[in-house]
């Protein structure tokens, strides 16, 4: 009769399984942890895999401890629970140092996973001749493979010895011993991938990651397995895991470029660790449903383009960015500019109320509140802003009233379009400029005050707001795009304007103002 394993049982005995207390501890190849790398492995799930053992002391007082990055065929220690209850170690590449002896805490600081090995037996019964009956064993092994600075999990690999045979002349017994362990995790090395990872699923020209296949002939996403990325890969190309649905990808820090759409639609990735990536191309994380916190690098490249790179990730509430950055910080998981003065961007799913997290700023970036609804209700007024950059304002769903006040800010640029709720606009800041499609679209408009500062509307400004019955031109305006206006709309001009002369080539209704 046989018994079976459980693979999707990683983090805990299977049923039917009969643990082999064997660790084994080694360097991955080149591969940077989801988590964080200044937390510790005494996580509770990982506390009860080594309690009570010297291992557990020397993981949870060490983990915080430099660690090698990993590079191929870097050092590794295969230890096992000795018959004393002791950790002895039974194969390494540090020779020079171990020779096989005892474990210690600066050979464990070196150590950048640890595998724990859990053992399955499958059994078969056989009738001699002469009628005895006997019980044929066979081995199988899961190798679970664990982050030992953050305690996270990168999934497993499994061992299996011979299949029994369904007649022998003998009893069978095949077993699976540490040479064989050892010399499956020193080939899973050179290969240079990860824990699941077939070489043959990545296609690679250049250092470039062009094109991804499963060959596992089974849907990984069941198991939620991170996919590790080959350390010979600098860059990953466009689209190459879109629409993927992995839940956790984990890459070196010789991989410094994300190209266009990389991972969008990866629909079950909650983290992703970018502290080596430099350069991360347009929409590379569009549409990431699942996505709650990014780590970013200290690269200037993706500063200004953050809206674009993280579109439509409706939970992502925290971005973290290293002190070392020369330009940006981030406070409460929203980017600002390293004074505090500008605000890069808040993240889609961030809870963060309004009024908190434009405290201390004159300055919004580009789209770097678009969509950002958390505090802002019925009235918006904006009176400290010297700029209001561009987009952010764009499908607003609860406004009605805006006042835009204040004494710096002298333009608009595209800031308030599609706005469903909006009915009444008033601008008292010095306003010389309104740019196209400001408040384009609003089918609800129905006032809007302009200030006597005004020079310029350009095009698209108010059309189609069909609400808007008629609006005042101040005297001081002097350009206005032929389609500024909804052709209904009725103009309040001053007699011997620019904007009475503006009605009457284009044969705009209008009506002198006081009568």
């Amino acid at each position: 009769m046989k018994e079976k394993t459980s693979p999707g049982n990683h983090l805990s005995s299977a049923v039917n399984l009969r643990l082999l207390p064997v660790l084994l501890l080694i360097p991955l190849l080149a591969l940077t942890a989801c988590g964080s790398k200044s937390s510790k492995v005494n996580t509770a799930e990982n506390a009860k895999l080594v309690a009570g053992s010297e291992l557990a002391v020397f993981l949870t007082s060490d983990a915080d401890k430099n660690h090698i990055d990993g590079i191929p065929h870097e050092p590794w220690i295969a230890v096992k629970n000795g018959d004393d209850g002791g950790w002895e170690v039974v194969g390494s590449s540090l020779a020079d140092k171990t020779d096989k002896g005892a474990l210690t805490p600066e050979l464990l600081s070196e150590v950048r996973t640890f595998i724990r090995c859990e053992t399955w037996v499958n059994n078969a019964t056989y009738k001699s001749t002469s009628g005895y009956t006997t019980t044929g064993t066979s081995e199988g092994v899961l190798l679970h493979y664990y982050d030992v600075p953050s305690g996270g999990y990168y999934g497993w690999n499994q061992i299996e010895s011979k299949e029994l045979p369904k007649s022998a002349g003998s009893t069978p017994h095949y077993i699976i011993d540490n040479s064989k362990i050892i010399k499956n995790i020193e080939s899973r090395m050179a290969a240079g991938v990860g824990i699941y990872d077939d070489p043959k699923d990545f296609t690679v020209e250049n250092g470039v990651l062009t094109k991804y296949e499963n060959t596992q002939g089974w849907d990984r996403r069941d198991y939620f397995e991170p996919i590790c990325i080959p350390e010979n890969v600098t860059a990953i190309g466009d689209f190459v895991f879109a629409r993927c649905g992995f839940s956790a990808f984990i890459m070196g820090p010789q991989v410094t470029s994300i190209g266009r759409g990389a991972f969008s639609d990866s629909d079950q990735m909650t983290s992703i660790d970018l502290s080596h990536v430099q350069t991360i191309g347009p929409v590379a994380f569009e549409k990431c449903n699942s996505l709650e916190t990014v780590t970013l690098s200290d690269s200037e490249n993706y500063a200004e383009d953050l809206h674009n790179i993280f579109m439509e990730c409706p939970n992502l509430r925290e971005i973290i960015i290293p002190d070392s950055h020369p330009s940006l910080m981030t406070r409460n998981g929203i980017v600002y500019s390293r004074d505090g003065k500008t605000l890069r961007y808040i993240p889609e799913g961030s809870d963060v109320p309004w009024e908190e997290a434009i405290k201390g700023t004159d300055t919004l970036g580009y789209c770097a509140v678009r969509n950002m609804d958390a505090g802002i209700g019925e009235e918006l007024v904006l009176d400290s802003f010297k700029d209001l950059g561009h987009g952010n304002f764009d499908s607003q769903p609860t406004v009605r009233f805006l006042t835009i006040a204040g004494d710096e800010l002298t333009e608009l640029d595209t800031v308030f379009e599609h706005c469903p709720l909006l009915e009444t606009v008033t601008i008292t800041a010095p306003i010389r400029e309104i740019g196209s499609l400001n408040f384009y679209k609003c089918p609800l408009l129905r006032e809007v005050i302009l200030p006597e500062t005004l020079e310029v509307i350009e095009g698209n400004t108010f059309e189609e707001s069909p609400l808007l019955a008629e609006i005042r031109i101040p005297a001081s305006v002097t350009e206005i795009d032929k389609y500024a206006f909804p052709a209904d709309t009725v103009l309040i001009v001053t007699k011997g304007s620019y904007a009475e002369e503006y009605a009457k080539e284009n044969n705009r209704s209008f009506r002198y103002e006081g009568e």
